[in-house]
């Protein structure tokens, strides 16, 4: 149910043009343990974004143990198949919470890695 709810504001958001669907990469590569970089700081934001939790310290683009615990207690949170990996159906979730933490900060800002949070749509998979 929340699943689809996601899917259907996110659906609503490429619609009304606040996410490109140029940008979007539903045939993105799943994120896993042991990779790093933008990719892995895109999830990490969107997870933290996400359940709006003060636990989460560490959005430093490694996919490490704590990263893969999230993801997991995230996945089961929504009612996802509990794998650590972020496919479609975590990607979908994790760009839901991107798009609240731009709304937080008032629009897209440049990452770490010099690119803006935008380019998350184009390396995290996800339905769109």
């Amino acid at each position: 149910m929340r699943r689809s709810a996601t899917i259907l504001a996110l659906a609503g958001a490429v619609a009304a043009g606040t996410i490109s669907t140029a940008s979007a990469s539903p045939n993105a590569p799943e994120i896993r343990y042991g990779m790093t970089g933008f990719k892995v700081y895109c999830v990490q934001v969107g997870i933290s974004y996400h359940q709006r939790s003060d636990a989460w310290t560490s959005q430093d683009g490694q996919f490490g143990n704590h990263t893969l615990s999230q993801v997991k207690n995230f996945q089961g949170d929504l009612g996802l198949s509990v794998d650590g990996k972020v496919g479609k159906n975590t990607g979908s979730e994790v760009l839901w919470g991107i798009e609240h933490a731009k709304v937080e900060k008032n629009g897209p800002w440049t990452t770490p890695w010099g690119v803006s949070i935008d380019n998350c749509y184009q390396v995290v998979p996800s339905h769109f």
